[in-house]
């Protein structure tokens, strides 16, 4: 019984450290889609543009990109999707 209420504590607390960091999340998603759009006009692949970001660049979006952040990441995926649900080039 006791170890069931941890469990349940934790997830709750994961839970709601994935809600308070949707927002940031959100803006992250929303800068990287500016980026591939600027990458796009540019002709660049996906692997240049990486190769082209500074270690620091490069280390900020794979922690942003990480396991522990995938509730947060996929809260803002939605929301994101459903923001900008039928605007051109924004999927």
């Amino acid at each position: 019984m006791m170890g069931l209420s941890v469990t349940l504590w934790v997830l709750g607390g994961y839970i709601l450290l994935s809600l308070i960091l949707t927002p940031f999340q959100y803006s992250y998603i929303r800068s990287l889609k500016e980026m591939d759009k600027k990458r796009q006009r540019q002709g660049k692949t996906q692997n240049e543009m990486y190769e082209d970001m500074s270690f620091e660049e490069q280390l900020l979006h794979f922690n942003a990109q990480g396991l522990f952040f995938f509730l947060a990441n996929m809260f803002a995926t939605l929301i994101y999707k459903w923001k900008h649900k039928g605007k051109p080039g924004l999927s």
